[in-house]
């Protein structure tokens, strides 16, 4: 039997994509049976789902509340190892190995670069719905959606100076342009 290596996704679109990436790029690896680990509820999943097709890959969704703190905590006796990623730094050991429970944002490249098609061939952008004025879809509608994301908020908070790349104003005004 395969070693199982369950991979939660977590917080934000973005995040999740590099779990997916990186849970499948494991897989791939070692030849172990993935596990995609979600919170109940979660919506950012839900949005996942929508254009990334993850129908041949098993969900483990968990429990909220009271009863998914309690199954945090009973995970704790679980025979997988456990690694966790919170630094944005590419760990060859976590990429290595083929057994465990990896909870983290796993934000490396180098996690995933031996396999670029693995995550491109399951998104269908097209699938995204964004709706225009008009009731139509952007997706079929032939308009052309252009969108800037200014991430607000921890960028700005001088503690999480070291920790993130920040590009200034002229870099949104030249792009814009």
């Amino acid at each position: 039997m395969a070693a199982t290596a369950v991979v939660r996704l977590w917080s934000g679109l973005g995040n999740q994509l590099f779990q997916l990436a990186f849970g499948l790029a494991k897989a791939k690896r070692t030849g172990s049976r993935l596990v995609l680990e979600v919170a109940y509820g979660d919506r950012t999943f839900d949005k996942l789902q929508s254009f990334v097709d993850i129908s041949d890959l098993e969900v483990a969704i968990m429990p909220s509340g009271f009863a998914g703190r309690l199954h945090r905590l009973f995970r704790r006796f679980s025979p997988l190892p456990y690694r966790s990623d919170r630094t944005w730094h590419y760990s060859p050991e976590a990429a290595a190995e083929s057994a465990g429970r990896f909870v983290g944002y796993w934000q490396s490249e180098k996690y995933f670069e031996d396999f670029p098609g693995l995550i491109r061939q399951r998104i269908d952008l097209t699938k995204i719905p964004m709706n225009v004025p008009g009731g139509r879809d952007a997706g079929t509608s032939g308009i052309l959606i252009v969108s800037v994301h200014i991430r607000r908020g921890d960028y700005l908070d001088e503690r999480f100076g070291d920790r993130y790349n920040t590009v200034h104003e002229d870099y949104f005004r030249m792009a814009m342009e």
